[in-house]
């Protein structure tokens, strides 16, 4: 038979408390350590509120200054008698004292010795007969004045080659430049690099007589044939070193019913020539289209 201790039963209900105890020591212990983290957490926050952390430092000194001048920026032309006639509607009252300028002062005539010789050698390196005077000391300045002569003697000669028939020019000076700076008119005697009677001489082509790719260009329509041909001299007259090697082509269509003579011209290499050629009669205001023969 066991035997029973009273002792062993109270070891055995110990240890339960035993354990009990130390949790609820450390849960104590947690909780004060919350308690004291929350509590200087806090106390730093306000701290950090009552010291303060500027967000927008104010500057130092005053928000608001005093001008010197209280009264504004003064306007201009202030205090003249012509403003108190505006202003008031009578005139400023005369002055109170009245000064006058004092004298010119006359220079001694030790002070006038001075100036003599200086004087003196002017008259010695002046022309008696004026020629000096009219010779500026600056060669640069002495070359504009004899372009100027230059130029005013040659605009006296072509007017006087006009009116009576000749054509002289007037020599340059002898101190002027050698060449005038500017161009000279081009003589009538010469021609423009081509017989005046080329642009009378017109060829007349068939349309018939060309192959089918033939680059021509169209310059109008007209009722009749001797309206065309005189298109034709009128555009050979007024674009004439456009059509001196161009050949006219009158073609006859019709169209609606009506008969037209169609002016073209020929002598093209390609369609970019025609196109140039267009080009610059549409500039100026004359029809032409670039047409293939086919």
């Amino acid at each position: 038979m066991a035997e029973y201790s009273p002792q062993m039963g109270a070891l055995e209900a110990r240890a339960p408390v035993a354990r009990g105890a130390m949790v609820n020591l450390i849960g104590a212990a947690v909780s004060l350590a919350l308690i004291a983290g929350l509590g200087v957490w806090g106390y730093r926050l306000v701290v950090r509120d009552v010291s303060g952390v500027p967000v927008v430092r104010a500057i130092e000194g005053p928000i608001r200054v005093q001008p010197e001048n209280p009264g504004g920026v003064a306007a201009e032309h202030q205090g003249l008698a012509v403003n108190n006639v505006a202003a008031e509607g009578i005139a400023e009252r005369p002055a109170d004292s009245l000064v006058l300028a004092p004298e010119p002062l006359d220079l001694s005539a030790e002070d006038l010795a001075a100036f003599a010789p200086a004087k003196r050698d002017a008259d010695q390196n002046a022309d008696p007969a004026g020629a000096g005077a009219s010779e500026p000391a600056d060669p640069e300045e002495a070359a504009i004045l004899a372009l100027a002569d230059q130029i005013a003697a040659q605009v006296a000669a072509q007017s006087a080659g006009q009116s009576g028939g000749q054509s002289a020019l007037a020599s340059p000076p002898a101190s002027g430049l050698a060449r005038s700076l500017i161009p000279l008119r081009r003589p009538a005697a010469l021609s423009a690099g081509r017989p005046a009677g080329a642009a009378a001489a017109v060829r007349d082509i068939s349309q018939s007589s060309l192959p089918a790719g033939t680059t021509l260009v169209q310059l109008g329509a007209f009722p009749d044939e001797a309206e065309a041909k005189a298109a034709w001299a009128a555009i050979s007259r007024r674009f004439e070193e456009l059509m001196f090697d161009k050949a006219r082509v009158v073609v006859e269509a019709e169209s609606v019913g009506r008969t037209l003579y169609r002016l073209r011209a020929e002598g093209f290499a390609q369609m970019s020539d025609a196109r140039q050629f267009c080009a610059a009669l549409m500039a100026e205001g004359a029809d032409c289209i670039p047409v293939t023969l086919r």
